[in-house]
């Protein structure tokens, strides 16, 4: 009976969050969802308590990441990325599309998928209109990119530090691992996207004299600039000393926040009113979720799902975790299934390259279609801001086209890095 009732309130939260009734946030239901259990004494204080430690370093995270991303806003970093995007097109609509893919990764790699929906999808806007040129398909990059990238570093996705944490995977061993890969697969996304968007790429353009019409950058915008690049190397000197990625984002977020208010960028206020409550609420009360179900036993069935993929072995094992990881994603949003997935594959005693197949089936899965992950969610809202209109079928048909041999090129070469890594 507790079995079935906790099954009933994970059915009707995921479809409540993927559906949002009433226009309520995905938050909300997340939220509402997992203290129904807690209050019906489905999870014990432990269980809170090691949901809540688990979620520590991701939460950590995200505070930092919101903080840096309003520095860059407020020193202008990211309108003037939009100009040398436009500048190096050189009038080529196909290369402003490379441009996009090139930018949107390095944004995703630095400061996560999140902030290249929540920062670039607005920039790629405004360029587009400034130049006159087709604005779906490069927002459509964006979204991608956002997740395809989002496997390079730890950083780079919130997932990527659930696993890390779980599963004691260091900042190198992951770059290691995942690295070429994910180079793989944004090199084959923008391919992809040349090929299928290839009538509107071949538009050509004529760029303002000036791409980007924004003041000098003061001292304090040069010193964000500065800090921002630090985290970066933050990140790299981290994996040498131990550090946990996380903290690096908190202290950079830290910084840069206080450079902002000194420098008169940034108000008190803004710092509170940058932090999404609504995506904190999702990611604790999808997790209070996953932990009644993974405590009522009614995860057992992905466990066996990673024994026999795993018995299988070789490329074929291993392309049975990321695809099958991959389609959970679309099925329960990519948060979800990676808090699933992680215990069975705790249990099981998952080898190092299966862990980054589960880890690239979570990241780049959710292409597929525009419930998958918190980020395609965001750059749909931004979208339809931006008086646009885009379908969940045209999404879909477009996932579907990509997402698939993406997958299958990066979990290839993972393969083969796994077998000399």
């Amino acid at each position: 009976m507790s079995e079935a009732f906790v099954a009933l309130v994970a059915i009707g939260t995921i479809c409540a969050v993927l559906t949002r009734p009433r226009g309520i946030s995905e938050g909300v239901w997340a939220l509402g969802g997992g203290v129904l259990l807690v209050a019906t004494g489905r999870l014990s204080s432990d269980d809170i308590e090691h949901v809540l430690r688990d979620l520590t370093g991701v939460i950590t995270f995200l505070v930092g990441l919101f903080w840096i991303t309003l520095a860059a806003r407020r020193a202008g970093i990211f309108d003037r990325a939009a100009g040398l995007m436009i500048d190096a097109s050189r009038g080529s609509a196909a290369r402003f599309m490379v441009a996009v893919f090139a930018f949107g990764a390095v944004t995703t790699a630095v400061l996560s998928n999140d902030a290249t929906v929540v920062l670039v999808t607005p920039v790629v806007l405004t360029a587009c209109l400034r130049v006159g040129l087709p604005p779906l398909p490069f927002l459509f990059a964006c979204s991608f990119v956002a997740d395809t990238a989002s496997s390079l570093l730890p950083v780079s996705n919130p997932i990527n530090l659930l696993y890390a944490e779980r599963f004691d995977l260091s900042f190198g061993r992951h770059l290691l691992l995942l690295g070429l890969p994910t180079v793989v697969a944004i090199i084959v996304n923008t391919g992809v996207f040349l090929l299928i968007f290839r009538s509107q790429l071949r538009t050509r353009f004529t760029a303002p004299t000036s791409s980007v019409d924004l003041p000098e950058p003061t001292a304090i915008d040069r010193w964000i600039t500065v800090g921002i690049a630090a985290v970066g190397v933050g990140y790299i000197v981290a994996a040498f000393v131990g550090l946990l990625p996380w903290l690096v984002t908190f202290a950079g977020g830290v910084v840069l926040a206080i450079l902002g208010l000194v420098g008169r960028r940034i108000a008190i206020r803004e710092l509170v009113q940058v932090q999404p409550p609504s995506l904190y609420a999702f990611v604790i009360g999808l997790a209070l979720v996953v932990r009644a179900c993974d405590v009522a036993g009614l995860l057992g069935f992905l466990g066996r799902a990673v024994e026999q993929a795993g018995s299988a072995g070789g490329i074929v094992g291993l392309l049975a975790v990321t695809f099958g990881t991959a389609l959970g994603t679309n099925l329960v949003n990519n948060w979800t299934m990676a808090l699933a997935i992680s215990g069975p594959l705790q249990r099981a005693d998952a080898s190092d390259d299966v862990v980054a197949g589960s880890m690239l089936g979570a990241d780049i899965g959710p292409n597929l279609s525009v419930v998958g992950s918190l980020a395609t969610l965001i750059w749909l809202t931004e979208v339809r801001r931006g008086g646009l209109a885009v379908s969940s079928g045209t999404y879909l048909r477009i996932g579907a086209i990509t997402t698939i041999p993406v997958i299958l090129t990066a979990t290839v070469v993972l393969y083969l890095v796994g077998k000399v890594a």
